[in-house]
């Protein structure tokens, strides 16, 4: 895909339709509101994004993956070889030993790659043409029939046919292309009958910065249990199969599911526990084991994990963060307990982008979109909440958000205007007429705010209104119990005391302006006077 588009911006409606917004830096950074093309017309309730692609769940609980037309086309070829053997009386034929590979068969001979076994993966893939012959053998062209000859199998193949000549293969090939772009393709289910055990929660992410073209998909069904999609990639973007990863079921039933910005997911589970999966590699997207630590003390909610941090809302609303940097934590041998910290406010839902610079959350209690500022690579936990988006009317049940994972910008303030690095897509879910420029304050049409879910991934960085002063947060109090426990003996200072005496007389003046109402609404430069008598005089000048 290419990296030069402006940023996008995904929502899902009251109706279940996906919105994007499409948005420019240019002329004032107005953005505006497009439905995605949605033909079979699927109402969604969750979704997760990529930098280039957006993993949902259905009103009837199906996956559906939805892809950016990209500027090459996904193209893949399948290649069979054709082997004979030569035979006394009839030459070269399909006749071959009992200890022979198969007639069509993969390079090494392992595998049975019969032309007619070799289908499209799903309706989302069509034929480009048909089974042709490679004309070429490393660098030279061979014969119209594409034969290469050897002793044996296994051998050095060669273009050359020589008396000691046995046997031969050809290479076949036919071109697939992936044409599921710009619009929703369902996910084949667990099981053929999807009902049986539906999806209620998928979370995704990239294999890490340097492994952008891998896809981490991981998805948990109502039965309590957790699939890995198998093989998602740039070309092969719905994945080959579901894979269950197994835990303690009864116990460890998964009610919840996020994807680290290095493929490690995190499960909450029923009981309010969590669980993440060690022994992940490019290799080895799967995993080897479960590990299970310990979560708030109300027990946990929702989950959201981003690089190094991780946030969390507890059962009573209550809204955590992990102190520590988390890779650094899940890598030691011996793991400790998590330590959380609370952070005030009370949210009914959360997420945090891949590069954790950017925190989202939705309010328990007005149902507003709030965002983390101050939020840093030093200081993942970040100073205080302020609206993501005020000024915009929202008519929604649940937002999702996601942005490009490749910007590494810091948390950003402004007026609504989208200033991030290519590819930024943030996932919201909100109602508002196509047009409606993000920031602008007129008041849109739409009823109370009405949001339960947030999902921002991907999301690089944010631009909202001016940063308020800092909160008054328990670190704070941490601070002042700290210096109270020091116990500093104030005989050792000499200081004079800093309130002066009500028995002195003093006066202190400084310049200033009064607006005045009457006189035209204007300002009235002065110099305003205060004495000891709680006397206050304003002198104009």
């Amino acid at each position: 895909m290419s990296h030069e588009k402006e940023p996008s911006i995904f929502g899902i409606d009251l109706n279940g339709k996906v919105w994007m917004v499409n948005g420019s830096s240019n002329a004032g950074g107005r953005v505006s509101w497009t439905p995605l093309p949605n033909p079979s017309r699927v109402e969604f309730k969750r979704l997760s994004a990529l930098h280039d692609s957006s993993w949902g769940i259905s009103c009837d609980h199906q996956i559906y993956v939805y892809l950016q037309r990209p500027d090459v086309p996904i193209r893949v070829r399948e290649e069979t070889y054709e082997n004979q053997r030569w035979n006394p009386i009839g030459g070269f034929c399909d006749n071959l030993l009992p200890t022979d590979r198969y007639q069509f068969s993969n390079a090494e001979g392992t595998a049975n790659r019969a032309k007619d076994l070799i289908k499209i993966p799903s309706e989302a893939w069509i034929w480009k043409g048909e089974w042709q012959i490679e004309n070429t053998f490393g660098s030279e062209i061979l014969e119209p029939e594409g034969w290469t000859y050897a002793v044996d199998f296994p051998a050095t193949y060669s273009p050359e046919k020589g008396w000691k000549s046995c046997v031969r293969r050809r290479k076949w090939y036919r071109i697939r292309e992936y044409i599921a772009t710009n619009k929703w393709n369902a996910v084949p289910g667990v099981d053929e009958d999807f009902t049986k055990d539906p999806f209620i929660d998928v979370g995704a992410s990239s294999y890490g910065s340097s492994h952008q073209d891998i896809s981490c998909v991981w998805a948990v069904t109502v039965n309590g249990q957790v699939y890995h999609r198998k093989s998602v990639n740039r070309y092969n973007p719905e994945g080959s199969e579901w894979s269950h990863i197994a835990v303690t079921k009864g116990v460890q039933d998964a009610a919840q599911i996020t994807v680290a910005a290095n493929g490690t997911p995190f499960v909450v589970t029923w009981t309010g526990n969590i669980l993440f999966r060690v022994g992940i590699t490019p290799q080895n997207l799967a995993g080897t084991d479960w590990i299970s630590v310990n979560g708030p003390p109300e027990g946990i909610f929702q989950l959201s994990a981003g690089k190094d941090s991780l946030w969390a809302i507890s059962r009573d609303r209550k809204c955590w963060s992990l102190k520590g940097e988390l890779q650094k934590i899940i890598a030691k041998k011996t793991l400790e307990p998590f330590e959380w910290m609370e952070i005030p406010g009370r949210m009914k839902a959360i997420s945090v982008s891949k590069t954790d610079l950017v925190v989202l959350a939705l309010s328990n209690e007005d149902n507003v979109v709030n965002t983390r500022f101050g939020v840093s690579a030093d200081q993942l936990h970040g100073q205080g909440w302020k609206e993501a988006f005020s000024g915009i009317a929202w008519d929604a049940e649940s937002v999702c958000s996601s942005v490009s994972e490749s910007s590494q910008s810091s948390d950003q303030v402004d007026g609504g205007s989208q200033h991030g690095s290519s590819d930024e897509c943030l996932s919201i879910r909100p109602d508002i007429p196509q047009g409606c420029p993000l920031g602008d304050s007129g008041d849109h049409s739409g009823g109370p705010v009405n949001l339960c879910w947030i999902d921002g991934g991907c999301v690089s960085s944010l631009k909202t209104a001016p940063e308020p002063d800092l909160e008054v947060g328990p670190w704070r109090d941490e601070i002042l119990t700290g210096l109270q426990f020091r116990k500093c003996e104030r005989s050792k200072f000499a200081y004079p005391n800093a309130v002066e005496s009500s028995s002195s007389s003093w006066i202190k003046s400084m310049k200033a302006r009064m607006f005045q109402h009457q006189k035209g609404t204007c300002w009235t430069k002065g110099e305003l006077e205060v004495n000891n008598g709680d006397t206050l005089v304003f002198y104009k000048k």
